[in-house]
């Protein structure tokens, strides 16, 4: 997939949006323009540079929607998890046991164990669906806590 395939399936599905001009919740990052009409919660930092902002969505069927930031060489911890997870790569790259750039897509079944490490080169900014609650380890739960995911 090219970098750019996200964003022009999302503008094929939505639409052209009247007004919306780079928009954007932190300086410097653009969102896809069906993400920017639903709109962000305020940020939850877990550092000045990393934190989660939910969708303002109403949660269906347990599913939480969020876009996550980190920056290069972020590690969030090995966690499993009990129902779906969808993450598309809006900038940056990860990796877990396998390797996910700009424009790429990722589907983890339920019972799917990960870490997910953004590479040396940048940030990462990803649109994540979870439909199930996520396993972390009894000493990272905090963290979940804290992110509401």
């Amino acid at each position: 997939m090219g970098p750019e395939a996200l964003r022009d399936v999302l503008a094929k599905i939505d639409g052209p949006i009247q007004g919306v001009k780079s928009p954007s919740i932190i300086e410097g990052l653009n969102l896809p323009e069906a993400i920017a009409r639903i709109g962000l919660a305020t940020p939850i930092h877990l550092a000045p540079a990393t934190w989660v902002a939910h969708l303002n969505a109403p949660r269906v069927g347990g599913w939480r929607t969020y876009v996550f930031c980190g920056p290069a060489e972020t590690a969030l911890p090995r966690h499993g998890h009990l129902g779906d997870e969808l993450i598309a790569v809006l900038e940056g790259s990860f990796h877990d046991e396998r390797e996910f750039n700009t424009g790429d897509f990722a589907e983890n079944k339920p019972g799917f164990v990960h870490d997910m490490q953004v590479s040396p080169d940048g940030r990462l900014v990803a649109l994540i669906s979870s439909g199930g609650a996520i396993d972390w380890a009894p000493a990272d739960r905090s963290i979940g806590a804290l992110l509401d995911i």
